[in-house]
């Protein structure tokens, strides 16, 4: 099952004091998204083992199939621990005129327009699952394949049982 790893903002505040409704909206959407495209979500916030924080934070991302980043308020950890991972990030922001300039040139979904928080989590399956083929197919022209072909599970939602 792919991994992705949630760099977020821990609580309203933290994500710029966003309306709680909002930031409990846009994290129920990652984890919803999550779920349909069948992709094990790693939240920083969940896990529990002993150790230091950072460390384990370093352990997921190095694990990730992919990050999935919010950066609505600019949070510092946020984008550090952004500039650490090594796997192609899915952006998601409020506005779009709020990402800082060294981001700027990545694709981001924005949930700040009308309707946008509303279908937040059916574009944010749609980019995990062309994330997901992508990597497959480089993967497999790596391995002397020929990339023509990612398997049918990563274009469609998981099946709920």
């Amino acid at each position: 099952m792919p991994t992705a790893f949630l760099i977020t903002p821990f609580t309203p505040d933290r994500a710029g004091n966003e309306d709680p409704a909002v930031f409990d909206a846009v994290q129920e959407a990652v984890r919803g998204a999550a779920l349909t495209m069948g992709v094990r979500l790693v939240h920083p916030a969940e896990i529990s083992r002993a150790g230091v924080i950072m460390d384990h934070v370093d352990e997921e991302l190095d694990r990730a199939d992919l990050v999935i980043a919010i950066l609505t308020g600019q949070n510092p950890n946020v984008f550090f621990e952004l500039g650490r991972t090594q796997s192609p990030a899915i952006l998601i922001i409020d506005a779009a005129e709020k990402l800082p300039f060294d981001v700027r040139h990545h694709r981001t979904l924005t949930y700040a327009g009308p309707g946008e928080l509303e279908t937040l989590r059916d574009r944010l399956g749609k980019s995990i699952a062309e994330t997901l083929a992508t990597q497959w197919l480089e993967k497999d022209r790596a391995r002397g394949g020929q990339g023509s072909a990612a398997p049918a599970r990563l274009y469609q939602p998981a099946s709920r049982g």
